[in-house]
């Protein structure tokens, strides 16, 4: 009996230079995002059909294994950015939580020519049959995988998150460095998605973010410690509409201090009146 023939490779082409993903990657999560995108393309390789299906929680705590990362968080944090930037599929990963790289696919195509083969496919939703959650509803070339027809893609890509959730999480760790955050969790997200309705444009955040940080009442300086995070500016309607019409904005005593010119020059005046006076 014939050994069952199976899509997955043993190496991938690792290119010496990088492009726009590894920067900003390694820009929110250092050395940890630059590992954790290389491993995560080994797994793929060797991962029948080169997808992963994370909706299951111990599938994404394994890659975290994998990766060497252990939380949650900060795995799906990672994840949403490569959807951000495109470097894994965003319509699979947001509708599904189906990871698949269609460029790593791409540069092994070779070796399933050199196989005789077809190259795997991207694989799609089999809306055709109810399949328990338990069940892996992704089909692939080889488990009756339909192609995508135009108007699905145009559905799909319509359904992408339109704010740039990338650059904000960019913004506010260049300009608020007193709480910087490594990822945008799914909650977050939905947060997010809520304020940019409000927020607009990327002027009004880089505004807001820079009230912020200029406030010394949000950096910490008051009797609690407490600290404007991330999470405290998003998560109603109400606390950035607050920073904006600066609440939080330091306030002036009136009248301005003395320089430490000025207080030396007063001190040496009141030394020589007194010489004056003996």
């Amino acid at each position: 009996m014939a050994r069952t023939a199976k899509n997955i490779v043993d190496y991938f082409p690792h290119q010496c230079t990088h492009g726009k993903t590894m920067f900003v990657l390694t820009t929110h999560y250092g050395n940890d995002g630059y590992a954790f995108w290389f491993i995560l393309l080994e797994v793929l390789g060797r991962t029948e059909n080169h997808f992963l299906d994370l909706r299951k929680k111990q599938d994404l705590l394994f890659l975290g294994a994998e990766t060497r990362i252990s939380e949650a968080g900060i795995i799906l944090g990672i994840l949403n950015l490569l959807a951000d930037l495109e470097a894994i599929d965003s319509g699979l990963w947001r509708e599904s939580q189906v990871v698949w790289v269609q460029n790593f696919v791409d540069g092994i195509a070779d070796v399933y020519k050199r196989r005789g083969r077809k190259t795997p496919q991207k694989p799609v939703l089999d809306n055709k049959k109810a399949i328990p959650d338990d069940k892996n509803p992704i089909t692939s070339p080889e488990m009756r995988q339909s192609k995508v027809k135009e108007s699905k893609v145009k559905e799909r890509e319509s359904e992408k998150d339109v704010f740039p959730s990338g650059k904000i999480l960019e913004l506010w760790n260049q300009l608020c460095p007193h709480q910087k955050i490594r990822g945008i969790t799914d909650k977050r997200r939905s947060h997010l998605k809520k304020r940019w309705s409000e927020w607009k444009d990327l002027e009004y955040v880089q505004e807001l973010f820079r009230k912020i940080t200029s406030s010394s009442f949000c950096r910490g300086e008051n009797d609690r410690g407490w600290k404007a995070d991330f999470d405290w500016i998003i998560n109603n309607d109400t606390n950035h509409v607050k920073v904006m019409e600066g609440k939080y904005d330091d306030k002036e005593t009136g009248k301005k201090k003395p320089s430490m010119l000025e207080r030396l020059r007063e001190a040496d005046e009141l030394t020589q009146y007194r010489r004056q006076q003996q």
